[in-house]
């Protein structure tokens, strides 16, 4: 028993790390760390009680005999270095155009790329991230989206980019032409 509690506590707080990496990506950690603040904080506890006491018995009695729970406590650190990896901008298609739009509650980052693949990145209230891709293509300074960047009609599946005033418009009046005076994003960041 007295081997095996360790490792218990290795495989209960690495289950509730894993938790944590998994739930970045569907809506980010905070949120749900006021959903289920006990049960979160209890299982990172553990993983950090587990974590130092395994590391004073790597030093004491080496690799070896700690060798299952060095592999438990390690798999969270590698799929934290895998999803860091996996977001990084370095194997991703060149930016061409990057604008964001503020509301009351969201903060909505369009990225377009090089490859015609598009991200709209949701920063919200309380920690709430959400990247929802997208396609699109070009038609002069038109936008038209194959697959829209969204999950409701907030970007319609057309949209314009104003050069002269560094807007993407979203909005048309009742003649179909792009309206000015609505809700737009601003462009940030032009690479072409």
């Amino acid at each position: 028993m007295k081997r095996t509690l360790p490792v218990i506590m290795a495989l209960i707080g690495s289950v509730g790390v894993i938790y944590l990496i998994i739930s970045d990506y569907y809506g980010g950690m905070f949120v749900h760390m006021l959903s289920y603040g006990l049960i979160l904080l209890s299982l990172l506890s553990i993983y950090f009680v587990s974590f130092i006491t395994t590391l004073s018995s790597v030093i004491k009695a080496g690799i070896r005999e700690n060798k299952l729970r060095v592999s438990i406590l390690s798999v969270p650190i590698i799929l934290f270095l895998a999803s860091c990896i996996y977001n990084a901008e370095f194997h991703k298609s060149p930016r061409i155009i990057t604008a964001g739009f503020k509301d009351d509650l969201f903060y909505y980052t369009l990225i377009f790329r090089e490859d015609g693949s598009c991200e709209n990145e949701i920063s919200g209230f309380l920690g709430y991230e959400e990247v929802i891709k997208g396609k699109y293509y070009f038609k002069g300074d038109t936008i038209i989206f194959t697959k829209k960047p969204y999950n409701n009609d907030f970007i319609p599946d057309t949209i314009l980019i104003d050069r002269k005033e560094e807007k993407i418009l979203l909005q048309r009046d009742s003649l179909g032409n792009f309206n000015r005076k609505y809700d737009s994003f601003k462009i940030i960041e032009n690479g072409k």
